[in-house]
This record gives structure tokens, sequence and C-alpha cells, in this order.
């Protein structure tokens, strides 16, 4: 932003110039001296701050000596001095800014590759993490229906299948005992 404000001045002061060698000197000063103390006031850049203080000694030669073509020329010369720095300060803040863009674009690919590749391994897995169980406690239940109470459900889990085969299990040892 402040890069931009800069080149923004300076548009304005060699507009201002122009008018300076053409005709109102007077508001043609002032203008060109309100944007040169923003400016001042805006310098962002390394060597931006010479190039400004040599500008502005070179406005107070030309300001004293109307007819200093070669002031003038100087004035003009600092001007896209500085607004050069400037552009250049903005290329390289949007190339460093691209290359971030790049980088988040690769780290967030590849974080969703991975949940990506995490929930199809989920959604084939989980099934059979739950099917498994059900299958084995519903073929414990039909061979007690059919009277064989003999049939234990063999679960080597820790969790709530774990706790219901031991409970399955318990109740088949119970009924086997009656």
């Amino acid at each position: 932003k402040d890069n931009y404000e800069t080149l923004s001045y300076c548009r304005h002061m060699l507009q201002d110039l122009d008018q300076l060698e053409g005709g109102n000197r007077i508001t043609a000063i002032h203008s060109f001296d309100s944007y040169l103390l923003l400016q001042e006031k805006n310098i962002t850049e390394p060597g931006e701050k010479q190039l400004t203080d040599d500008l502005r000694a070179h406005f107070q030669h030309l300001q004293t000596d109307a007819a200093a073509d070669s002031v003038a020329a100087l004035v003009r010369n600092e001007i896209g001095a500085v607004m050069q720095l400037n552009l250049d300060a903005i290329s390289q803040k949007n190339q460093v800014a691209q290359d971030g863009a790049q980088q988040a674009k690769f780290i967030i690919g590849s974080i969703a590759g991975i949940c990506i590749l995490l929930g199809f391994t989920f959604l084939f897995s989980f099934p059979g993490l739950v099917a498994g169980p059900v299958a084995k406690l519903s073929e414990g239940i039909r061979a007690m229906a059919a009277r064989n109470y003999k049939q234990r459900v063999h679960l080597n889990r820790n969790d709530e299948f774990g706790e219901l085969a031991d409970s399955f299990n318990t109740m088949a040892e119970k009924l086997d005992e009656y």
C-alpha cells in the first residue's frame, strides 16, 4: 500500500512539474511541495530516503531559479528513480506473495490428499470392524437358537464388542449348565 501511495505522489509531482514549467507556478509549487511532504512521510524502501532528500534539495533549487531547466530534469529523474524503486519493491513483494501462495497450495493439497486417503481407508475398513463382530455374535445366537449351548464367541477385543462377546459367553455357560 505504501509503495502504491508513493507512486501516486510521484505521478502528482510530475503533473505539478509540468504545470510549473508551463504556467501557474505558485499553485504548482504549493501542490508539488505538499506531495513531496507526503512522500517524505512515506519512505519504506532502502535508498528511498536518499532519493527523496535529493529530490527535496533540487526542488528547493528549482523554486528559487525558475529558468533552471537542468534542475527540472534532475527533479524529473529523481522522481523517476523513486518510482522505479517502488515499482521494483512491488514486484519483489508480489513474487514473495506468489511463492507463499504456491507453497500454501502445495501444503493444502498434501493435507487434503492425506485426509482423502485416511477417509477412504476408514470408509473401507470401518464396515469390517463392525460387521465382523456382529456376524460372529449372530452366528452364536443362531447356534443358541438351535440348542447348541456349547457355542462360544471369541473376540479378542477391548471394546464394546469384546464386552458383548464376554456377556454372550457367560450367558451360554449358564444355559449350558441348566
